[in-house]
């Protein structure tokens, strides 16, 4: 589901609850600032979340808790500032294969490259 390029502001919780086997969700685009808990309940199948330049700043702690199929996350071109935000991700999401996050980001890099390497099995 494409609905990158809107205005979209806040995103309610359980507001995809009706898309159980949606696979691909763009909300890249938008003018997103926080993404709160609930707000993805019901997206099990979900396995590709792109949120490219939506202003998103901060995640609560189980926004993405919902996630267990989620494979690519696309969070490039935002400003997530609260601390540990990218490892928690990493941390919530062992299915993750890919995630894009690294043009203009803010986080404890150190933190995030050291839970990254810690997840590696195959070095």
């Amino acid at each position: 589901m494409d609905i990158s390029h809107n205005r979209i502001a806040l995103i309610q919780p359980e507001a995809f609850s009706g898309f159980h086997h949606i696979k691909e969700l763009d909300l890249s685009y938008n003018k997103l600032r926080t993404i709160k808990s609930g707000a993805f309940r019901g997206c099990l199948t979900l396995t590709t979340l792109r949120l490219r330049s939506t202003g998103v700043q901060y995640m609560e702690a189980h926004a993405l808790d919902d996630f267990v199929a989620l494979v690519d996350l696309d969070l490039r071109d935002n400003q997530l500032v609260m601390p540990n935000t990218f490892a928690r991700l990493i941390k919530a999401l062992p299915g993750l294969g890919k995630i894009f996050a690294f043009s203009s980001m803010t986080f404890d890099l150190f933190y995030a490259v050291k839970s990254m390497l810690s997840k590696l099995e195959n070095l």
